[in-house]
């Protein structure tokens, strides 16, 4: 009987990866259909981070102190290298597979853990 609880416990603790997992997967298939039908890859970025803005303004607000001064100086540079990135995702996706470009764009773990290396290696204690 314990065995059973646990099991279940671990189960339902996989449902919300594997739920993000399939709807990252089917975002990339979504965001080829999109680029099918307007074949404008600055419209797919403005779409997505609309509705990002959308899903974040209610957390914003209700948390004031995420708008401080100091968390625009920090994430300002990502928020534009996202954007760049997300730019140049939906041009590879406007003239490549999807098969081809997702499978790409999984490597970016590897880059994210070389440059976090490199650029972080005296600010963080291990």
């Amino acid at each position: 009987m314990h065995g059973d609880v646990m099991f279940r416990g671990c189960v339902r603790d996989f449902i919300y990866p594997f739920l993000a997992a399939i709807l990252a997967g089917f975002s990339y298939v979504f965001k080829k259909e999109g680029l099918n039908l307007c074949d404008a890859p600055i419209m797919g970025v403005a779409v997505g981070y609309d509705a990002a803005l959308l899903l974040y303004l209610p957390i914003m607000f209700m948390n004031p102190t995420i708008l401080s001064k100091n968390s625009f100086k920090l994430f300002w540079k990502t928020g534009l290298g996202l954007c760049i990135g997300h730019l140049l995702m939906f041009y590879a996706l406007r003239y490549g597979d999807v098969s081809t470009v997702t499978s790409l764009i999984q490597v970016e773990p590897l880059f994210i853990l070389i440059l976090i290396h490199h650029y972080l290696k005296g600010v963080e204690d291990r």
